[in-house]
């Protein structure tokens, strides 16, 4: 699950909830852009109540080469 924080203490809370329900979380960004990250999940949720699969939404992706590319221009 995507969560935007920008507390250390918070987001240390937070990942841990979402450990308890099972999930993974991964810190998307600090709470700037929580606004963006909403209208995102806001997105999918449409997708899927008109009957498609989320990854109709955001296919699946490798973070790796992403951040090689990071690692390169850096």
């Amino acid at each position: 699950m995507a969560i935007c924080g920008s507390g250390r203490g918070a987001l240390t809370i937070g990942r841990s909830l979402i450990g308890d329900l099972g999930g993974r979380a991964a810190v998307a960004g600090g709470l700037d852009s929580a606004r963006q990250r909403g209208e995102a999940a806001g997105c999918v949720m449409r997708v899927v109540a008109s009957g498609h699969a989320p990854r109709c939404a955001v296919p699946d992706a490798d973070p790796a080469p992403v951040g090689a590319r990071r690692s390169a221009t850096n």
